[in-house]
């Protein structure tokens, strides 16, 4: 008996059919019309000269000779499709974007997972440093900076409006509740050396006459920030770097007197390049995190700036 040549395309519209037990079914999946599976499967059944399927009110049945042709073609082509996905290479893609070192440690970082979770094969490649970002001579896609508008030669879309508040361990909180900042070491970055003045400029009432208090210098905030963290004194961060660990129990904002820097937290990306799908992807995921940042600020901060009083975060 001669084997009648039929199709790679004709036998896939039938086995779709066949395995979703619908005519529309199939086409959606194989992303064409109806009718263009209906033509499919009268050529095959033309060609085999049986009846494949039985035509019902608006549902189709499968015939005795077409069930017989389903339970081969269907594991067939699923052999067909395991053996391709096994010889292919994944397809990874990958987005570079410039931040600080203690923004990516303490905010980004910890929140990969979710972007894992939404695209497993986004690799992100985070390249830190307080240098302005120049999109024509490197290969950064996206880069996140602490500034005001306008971004010369640069999309810009702002984040939130940068908010520092004081953290320190628990018990260096119930020190500062009891006695004030006296003989607490203030912690700061080579980079923040002004923030304690203008939160001092800004909550007056915590200097006293005699300020006992002492300072503690380094040369980048990821480094300030961990000497909060292991008890050395209080340190003026932001509040979504401090978050996790405030959520962990490790630090405690010991009084609500946040400071609005004056400046937000941008998202730049270079002008009138056409951005890639992984790009693309990253940018939504960075803007959905920092959404978080006002609720989180109204969580451990409350409305009203602090008159002396502490906080319980």
């Amino acid at each position: 008996m001669n084997i009648p040549n039929i199709q790679l395309q004709t036998l896939k519209a039938f086995e779709a059919a066949a395995r979703l037990g619908s005519f529309e079914r199939a086409a959606v999946e194989l992303c064409v019309s109806n009718s263009a599976v209906s033509q499919q499967i009268s050529k095959l059944e033309a060609k085999l000269n049986v009846q494949l399927f039985e035509r019902l009110h608006r549902q189709v049945r499968l015939s005795a000779k077409g069930e017989k042709l389903a339970e081969a073609l269907i594991p067939a082509f699923r052999l067909i499709n395991d053996a391709v996905r096994a010889t292919a290479e994944p397809v990874i893609e990958s987005v570079r974007c410039l931040v600080y070192q203690t923004l990516a440690a303490k905010w980004l970082i910890p929140a990969l997972p979710r972007l894992n979770e939404l695209w497993p094969r986004l690799v992100a490649q985070f390249e830190t440093g307080m240098t302005t970002v120049d999109f024509e001579r490197t290969n950064i896609d996206l880069a996140l900076r602490y500034g005001n508008d306008p971004w010369p030669n640069q999309k810009s879309v702002k984040l939130f409006d940068e908010m520092l508040v004081p953290i320190c361990v628990p018990s260096i909180a119930l020190h500062i509740r009891q006695h004030g900042l006296n003989d607490v070491c203030l912690i700061h970055s080579a980079n923040r050396q002004n923030d304690w003045q203008e939160w001092f400029s800004r909550y007056p009432q915590h200097l006293t006459s005699r300020p006992r208090y002492r300072e503690l210098g380094f040369s980048n905030s990821t480094l300030a920030y961990e000497a909060a963290l292991t008890g050395n004194g209080v340190a003026l961060v932001e509040i979504l770097v401090a978050h996790g660990d405030l959520e962990r129990g490790y630090l405690q904002i010991p009084f609500a007197a946040p400071l609005a820097t004056g400046r937000g937290l941008y998202l730049l990306e270079p002008l009138g390049n056409k951005q890639t799908r992984a790009v693309e992807l990253f940018y939504e995921w960075v803007v959905q995190e920092a959404s978080q940042h006002d609720p989180v600020l109204a969580r451990y901060v409350p409305s009203r700036p602090d008159t002396g009083g502490a906080c319980d975060g």
